[in-house]
């Protein structure tokens, strides 16, 4: 598509430097690209751009994250996720490298009161990455690498997450597969990550509605909630995946052993509708893998 290809040439040539505060040299000319761009979507709802991205944008998007001034610290994190999936998958990950801000610093999150470090965060309306400790880079970059700046509506897109001005929605989902993929692309087999232990595991689950883990992992690199969701519909319900979405929320600290178990309890009783007995005992074992993990840490 011309104009995605005018997108791409803008961001690449115009914004490209070796300062990590980059800014736009001709601001209008891009924003008029977006709005074109958002026309379309909305007169063509259907459109599959990642399917239809030519060699030109192929080789566009291959540029930046090869040749781009982006910052040196993300470089490594952006050839392995190149070399890890199709290139069709990269197109969010190239347009959000150009305009990326990093920072090292502290952040602080409260918890029952008490206010402690956080190692990471991902600022998805600036798109800027704030890190304390290296091993935090990976998931916040999964973040970057998932966030559309290809929206036809109010919602702010990032993997299976959606942040309107209002609230954030699917946020334990969004975390808990982000860190997972995080983990299984950057990180060794034998890696021990203490963030969202229990929605690591959920949406491993969560993965054995798919056919394949590709297909998930395509759904989050294109910000494609609508595509996870209906997976889950062939096998439950509306309400179920609501109420799903609900438990994922409450976060580690404030929940006990025997109340995180009913997370994973829960998706494994939707899996044994699909009468893939591969499936189930796959799903068995990361039950029985999980509990291992919860009740040793308590």
């Amino acid at each position: 598509m011309e104009l995605l290809t005018n997108i791409l040439n803008y961001m690449f040539i115009h914004t490209n430097n070796k300062e990590n505060n980059k800014k736009f040299q001709n601001i209008e000319e891009f924003n008029s690209y977006i709005k074109r761009l958002i026309e379309f979507m909305n007169s063509h709802p259907d459109y599959d751009f990642f399917s239809n991205l030519t060699d030109e944008d192929k080789s566009l998007i291959k540029n930046i994250i090869f040749n781009y001034g982006y910052p040196r610290k993300l470089r490594k994190y952006a050839l392995r996720l190149y070399d890890y999936t199709d290139i069709e998958n990269l197109l969010f990950c190239a347009l959000n490298l150009c305009s990326i801000e990093l920072e090292r610093s502290f952040q602080y999150k409260q918890i029952n009161g008490s206010f402690i470090v956080s190692d990471g965060c991902y600022y998805s309306k600036l798109n800027k990455m704030r890190y304390h400790t290296k091993t935090a880079i990976p998931h916040e970059f999964m973040h970057m690498s998932s966030r559309s700046i290809i929206t036809k509506d109010d919602n702010l897109r990032v993997g299976f997450g959606r942040a309107s001005k209002e609230r954030q929605k699917f946020v334990g989902i969004n975390e808990g597969y982000t860190e997972m993929i995080s983990r299984r692309i950057f990180f060794d087999e034998d890696y021990d990550g203490h963030s969202y232990t229990t929605n690591v595991f959920a949406m491993r689950l969560f993965e054995l509605l798919y056919d394949n883990r590709q297909e998930m992992e395509k759904d989050y690199l294109r910000a494609d909630y609508e595509s996870l969701k209906n997976h889950f519909l062939k096998f439950g319900t509306e309400e179920e995946f609501l109420y799903l979405a609900s438990l994922l929320e409450v976060y580690e600290w404030e929940t006990k052993p025997t109340e995180k178990k009913i997370v994973l309890k829960f998706i494994k009783e939707i899996i044994k509708r699909t009468a893939d007995q591969k499936k189930i005992d796959e799903a068995e074992e990361i039950s029985e893998e999980f509990e291992k993990v919860i009740y040793k840490r308590h």
